[in-house]
């Protein structure tokens, strides 16, 4: 029960990092492209996390799940930093 706890976690977070990484790249600026991203990201880490844990646990799992998706919103905001640099040094790079 612990392993499908903790790859249900595992699922929710690479969702939420997959988000960030694909729809950092939408809006019209380097910031209004990782927000897009964060937002849209967290959204899907944590419907999706809870869409796998509804199908294989209960109700704990979810609150679980929510905390530990809080416990590495640290490292989703190191992510769309470095987000926010790589897509402002392409603009400076290549224009718009």
């Amino acid at each position: 029960m612990d392993e499908i706890k903790s790859c249900v976690k595992c699922a929710a977070i690479l969702l939420a990092i997959i988000g960030m990484i694909v729809f950092a790249f939408i809006g019209k600026t380097p910031l209004s492209g990782a927000i897009v991203g964060i937002c849209i990201g967290s959204i899907l880490g944590i419907v999706g996390g809870v869409a796998i844990g509804m199908f294989i646990t209960a109700i704990p799992l979810i609150f679980s799940l929510l905390l530990t998706l809080l416990k590495y919103l640290s490292l989703a905001v190191i992510t769309v930093l470095l987000l926010v640099l790589v897509r402002w040094a392409f603009l400076v790079e290549f224009g718009n």
